[in-house]
């Protein structure tokens, strides 16, 4: 944000009097600490700002007070831990960014505290395990990603945890044995997979 007419601490208000937003400006642009308010007084958004770009800690509420994200900039683009909260203090998500892109660990969380998925980024592609998991804490999907693509053996399960499919993968598709099951257990469906296709003799 620019403003060649600006320079030094700015504050705006909305129509009841209460402060809207805090900042400073440098030469025209935002500089320094930063801080937004909701119309009833909570503060909204706490960051600062280094020569226009966000730079350093930022956090962000919502209306009635509670944490909704937190992590860091720098240079303008999301660098370190970041984490995220549903409205009533539950974490929703948490996972790492180098410079912009996910990096590392990341885990999601409904709003009743159960974890959905449990996996890793590398350079913003899924690499490495990956998890999946229905409102009752059972798996739904298991496996592993390798730069963003399904990469050998996975698992899918029916909402009860019964096996429901399993095949392995090959850059993304499908290659090698393919097996399906009804939630009773019983195999419904057996054959093959080649780059994706199915092949050979399927029952």
């Amino acid at each position: 944000m620019s403003d060649p007419k600006r320079d030094g601490p700015i504050e705006s208000y909305y129509e009841n009097g209460q402060l809207r937003s805090k900042s400073s400006f440098s030469n025209g642009k935002l500089d320094g600490p930063f801080e937004r308010y909701y119309e009833n007084g909570q503060l909204r958004e706490e960051s600062s700002y280094s020569n226009g770009v966000q730079d350093g800690p930022f956090e962000r509420n919502y209306e009635n007070g509670q944490l909704e994200e937190k992590g860091s900039h720098s240079n303008g683009e999301r660098d370190g831990p970041w984490e995220w909260y549903h409205g009533d203090g539950q974490s929703m998500m948490s996972g790492t960014y180098s410079i912009g892109v996910l990096n590392g660990p990341f885990e999601m969380y409904d709003e009743n505290g159960q974890l959905r998925t449990k996996g890793s980024y590398s350079d913003g592609e899924w690499d490495g395990p990956f998890e999946e998991y229905n409102r009752n804490g059972q798996s739904m999907m298991s496996g592993s990603y390798s730069n963003g693509k399904r990469e050998g053996p996975w698992e899918f399960f029916h909402e009860d945890g019964q096996l429901w499919m399993k095949g392995s993968y090959s850059n993304g598709v499908l290659n090698g044995p393919f097996e399906m099951y009804d939630e009773n257990g019983q195999l419904r469906t057996k054959g093959s997979y080649s780059d994706g296709e199915k092949c050979g003799e399927w029952i």
